[in-house]
């Protein structure tokens, strides 16, 4: 298992998201969501991580009542995902 802790990247997270089979409606959803953790990211001064974005999908829950509005499915995919498209140092 991976250091939960280290340093991702999501290069060309664009792209890949711009290729995946899902429904129109979901993918600016989930492009928003990344934008969202990776800003996050920025204003805490801290580096993309495992760790990092599940603290995120916590917070973000916790504020929103609806499920459907979580960040987790499009962050999960994003690290889950990263490795087998390009994306360095993801689990």
């Amino acid at each position: 298992m991976a250091d939960e802790r280290a340093p991702v990247t999501f290069r060309d997270w664009k792209e890949r998201l711009a290729t995946e089979p899902w429904a129109p409606a979901i993918k600016p959803q989930t492009a928003g969501d990344i934008i969202g953790f990776l800003r996050h990211c920025k204003e805490v001064h801290a580096p993309a991580s495992i760790v990092g974005a599940k603290g995120y999908i916590a917070q973000r829950e916790a504020r929103v009542r609806n499920p459907e509005a979580s960040p987790h499915a499009a962050l999960r995919g994003s690290f889950f995902n990263g490795d087998e498209n390009g994306g360095e140092n993801c689990p």
